[in-house]
């Protein structure tokens, strides 16, 4: 089992500072913004009172100021806050974020999933490129969920990567450049590789987390490409 799925590091921290951005570390088991007001102890409340200019950015949602993703509860790992107007509107429309992820492999998905027309190889020992693609729409009670809607939907998502097989299930790498809610879980879980440990979306459940974490991310400020990544 890889390392990154096996951690249970649950310290947040800031893990880069600079003018007009931060690079915050999102440990599992924490909002990365508030579901209510006040803040009920959010990875966004949190840096907010550290770093009070990202709530002055007009965001994409109101009092979320420069936070430019979420990550599910249960994901660990990367998020990206600019500091000023000017990169956050260069970057709300995507740029590139990369995931690791673990299956224990083939599953049954759960209902309410069209038949999937691609497929993912996963030989032993061989990197399977593979791309997924869909709109989404939101399903099942409360709406918690989302299913993939194919064709030609006006916004389509991408999930795009490699896949290895290992001795106890199988490695992804993906990378999405507009990410919408539950997208990597639910298009693994689609492609019959759910997560271990989603149980929303049909994983087999081992009692430790989500296997699932936001390992680097890629985008410009300004002149400046930057590729940040968290260690193996």
């Amino acid at each position: 089992m890889n390392a990154f799925w096996e951690s249970r590091d649950a310290e947040k921290r800031v893990l880069r500072e600079c003018p007009h951005y931060l690079i915050l570390y999102k440990p599992p088991r924490l909002h990365t913004a508030p579901l209510r007001a006040p803040d009920d102890g959010s990875l966004l409340g949190w840096a907010a009172q550290k770093y009070p200019d990202i709530l002055a950015v007009n965001g994409h949602r109101a009092g979320e100021g420069g936070l430019l993703y979420r990550l599910d509860y249960e994901t660990r790992g990367l998020v990206l806050i600019a500091r000023t107007q000017k990169l956050f509107d260069a970057l709300k429309g995507g740029f590139t974020k990369q995931y690791d992820a673990f299956s224990a492999g083939v599953e049954n998905a759960p209902g309410g999933f069209p038949p999937f027309a691609g497929a993912i190889a996963a030989r032993a020992g061989a990197l399977q490129e593979f791309a997924i693609r869909s709109a989404f729409r939101a399903y099942g009670p409360g709406r918690r969920a989302v299913r993939p809607v194919p064709g030609g939907a006006p916004r389509t998502y991408v999930s795009e990567g490699v896949s290895v097989k290992t001795e106890s299930g199988v490695m992804f790498r993906i990378c999405i450049h507009r990410a919408f809610r539950h997208q990597i879980r639910c298009h693994l879980a689609w492609a019959g590789y759910p997560l271990l440990n989603d149980r929303l979306y049909g994983g087999r459940e081992t009692g430790q987390g989500l296997a699932l974490r936001a390992s680097s991310i890629t985008f410009r400020d300004g002149a400046e490409l930057v590729n940040y990544a968290l260690e193996p």
